[in-house]
């Protein structure tokens, strides 16, 4: 332990009062609201039993030896300090069927007048939904009192488990069987954090983090997928994409009214099997070859939006035996995938009904083409992460009591906790029956979780068009996480920052450069005023990113601004380049590296481009707010709002 290092925690025997001889492994810290408490009780068939014999391993470790009505029952726990975390491990020997075990020393824990569990299985959005998606029975738990923090970990296979952080704090805790073999079945950890719920956060982040190999996240052939955001689904026998009166496809027109109606496709996946496939004894393969043109048709549009910078997608289905109703087998499904994107130069594959895949696949494809990228359709989750670096973020697409073509009904806020714990895995919000007011909340929980949209307008045949204002909304969300990719690709984004109004939710996301804020309001009246309270960097300004305006920072760092009810809303915090003097009309940049652009004017009349400079230059006349920004490439690095009142 480091010299600086206080030792809060210790684990001694201690005699149980009133239990006669009967001693208990206890926990002291200053951290507990009593002088001791137990670190487990063990409860066999519902009973409490006691140990019968304790044996001091040394270096922390206990072995505490328990008899049943089926013989001996032996539990081996391993305790560590290290001054600011307090680490335990248990394991198991014995001929017992079903074993509970709690540790109520949690209960106990406290780190000031105020502390307060927060269970991040169990948080409850307005509408009493569970906020988390995609949670899991290892989601942390945090006791927290302002600045300081305790925070619980968990980790560990247990066999038939059936656990959450909470049940861990009262009986009956952990469930399970109890094998032959000493197996440790359970470890866990409570550390001490400085610096609020940040902090706390970070150690669930990195926690959770230490057990994946993110090797394939560092993959530079990869990085690209970093900047996709709206994906599209396009039906390969739909009128969005084919031009039926001359049998083929129209490539341009597609991505020209993308363009138009939501900002750009950033990529597209080509569908054209299912629900054809199974009429007949013809393969997901097979059917490349019959649309119009065949897979050379196919490779002239994967060259085409790669002239026009959108990426290309092809589907795995895992699902197709038309193999086997044939009678005959055909190459490997990895083999036949590596030589489709071979033929199509594809970019990425969609994973059909697929939460993983195996390392077959990628071997096979790298031999082929580098820089391909595998996106599932379920919600890739554990050790899939480190293969499978994208995945839809999807809702039940059926409300089993509308029938089978009603989107069961979206809620917002929601929070994606694998999207904070695993920001460079790539997420796609869809529902692909969502409509109307559902819609819309699909696009703000992708806002407002910093997450990307599939379009998906031709579902097999249903067509579901966007209205102007959903595409607009849409288009407008792209655009803002388009400019800022600095802060929303940042490696430490916080969920659930806390707010200065009831109804407020708030989501960071912090970059080398920018710091970006993600709002939603779930009142049912306009918050305006006080949002945030936060430490403003030095040399940095505020810019409601979603209304055009300044955002105004006041002296003690209450940051204020204005989130319509049932909305979304978004704040981003950059360096000071661009000097304006709003008397004179004029701007100049503090400094520029070389490589930048400077564009002004407004979304009515258009941008100008001007070179960079120093020197002080006059703002053009307009009766509509003057936007300037200073662009390297399609990214904002400073912008401001010059209203006409000025």
């Amino acid at each position: 332990m480091e010299p600086d290092r206080k030792p809060y925690w210790s684990v001694e025997i201690k005699r149980e009062s009133g239990m006669g001889d009967t001693e208990y492994l206890a926990v002291l810290s200053p951290f507990l609201k009593a002088t001791a408490a137990w670190l487990c009780k063990i409860h066999v068939d519902g009973e409490d039993i006691a140990p019968v014999q304790h044996i001091d391993l040394g270096s922390g470790a206990y072995q505490i030896c328990f008899r049943t009505r089926c013989g001996d029952f032996t539990v081996t726990i391993q305790t560590e300090n290290e001054g600011d975390r307090f680490v335990w491990s248990v394991s198991l020997q014995g001929s017992v069927q079903q074993v509970w075990i709690c540790f109520p020393f949690l209960q106990q824990l406290s780190v000031g007048n105020n502390t307060h569990w927060i269970d991040l299985f169990s948080l409850e959005n307005p509408q009493k939904i569970p906020l988390l998606r995609y949670r899991n029975d290892q989601a942390p738990m945090v006791a927290t009192d302002g600045e300081r923090a305790l925070v619980l970990l968990q980790e560990g296979k247990l066999l038939q488990d059936r656990y959450t952080p909470h049940s861990l704090m009262h009986s009956p805790g952990i469930e399970f069987t109890v094998t032959p073999d000493p197996t440790t079945v359970y470890c866990g950890q409570v550390v001490l954090t400085e610096g609020g719920w940040r902090k706390a956060f970070a150690t669930v982040r990195n926690f959770l983090r230490s057990h994946l190999d993110l090797t394939e996240y560092s993959r530079e052939d990869l990085r690209w997928y970093n900047e996709q955001l709206v994906i599209h689904f396009t039906f390969l026998y739909g009128r969005e994409i084919l031009d039926l009166d001359r049998n083929r496809f129209n490539v341009d027109r597609f991505l020209d009214e993308g363009e138009r109606d939501f900002g750009g496709y950033d990529g597209f996946l080509i569908w054209g099997g299912y629900p054809r496939l199974g009429i007949d004894e013809r393969t997901q393969w097979e059917f490349y070859d019959d649309v119009p043109g065949g897979r050379q048709a196919l490779r002239a549009m994967s060259e085409r939006a790669h002239a026009r910078g959108v990426r290309f997608f092809v589907p795995y289905l895992p699902w197709d035996h038309s193999h086997e109703v044939r009678g005959c087998a055909g190459p490997p499904d990895h083999e036949e995938l590596a030589r489709l994107i071979g033929d199509l130069d594809a970019d990425g594959v969609f994973l059909d009904t697929l939460d993983m895949i195996t390392p077959e696949f990628r071997q096979s494809i790298d031999r082929l083409k580098a820089g391909v990228v595998f996106c599932s359709e379920l919600r890739a989750q554990g050790k899939a992460v480190e293969l499978v670096t994208g995945s839809w973020e999807q809702s039940y697409t059926r409300d089993g009591r509308q029938g089978n073509w009603s989107a069961a009904p979206e809620y917002m806020p929601m929070i994606d906790l694998w999207r904070f714990v695993l920001p460079e895995h790539r997420l796609f919000v869809i529902n692909r029956h969502a409509m109307g007011d559902d819609r819309i909340r699909i696009i703000q929980r992708a806002f407002f979780n910093g997450m990307g949209w599939v379009i998906w307008m031709d579902v097999f045949g249903l067509t579901l068009p966007y209205t102007p204002a959903e595409a607009a909304l849409v288009k407008k969300c792209r655009t803002i996480f388009r400019d800022n990719l600095d802060a929303l690709n940042g490696d430490s984004p916080t969920p659930l920052i806390e707010t200065l109004q009831p109804s407020l939710f708030t989501n960071e996301f912090a970059g080398a450069a920018q710091r970006m804020w993600t709002f939603y309001n779930a009142g049912e009246c306009p918050v305006a005023g006080r949002l945030l309270q936060l430490t403003p960097q030095p040399d940095h300004h505020m810019v409601d990113v979603w209304h055009g305006c300044h955002a105004q920072v006041a002296p003690e760092g209450i940051l204020t601004g204005r989130i319509e009810p049932h909305s979304v809303g978004c704040i981003v915090e950059y360096p000071i380049c661009i000097d304006v003097d709003r008397r004179q009309m004029m701007f100049r940049l503090r400094h520029f590296v070389g490589d930048e652009v400077v564009e002004i004017g407004n979304e009515q009349c258009g941008y100008d481009t001007l070179t960079p400079s120093t020197q002080w230059m006059k703002l053009p006349c307009s009766r509509w707010p003057q936007h300037i920004r200073l662009m390297r490439g399609r990214r904002v690095i400073d912008q401001v709002y010059v209203n006409s009142e000025d």
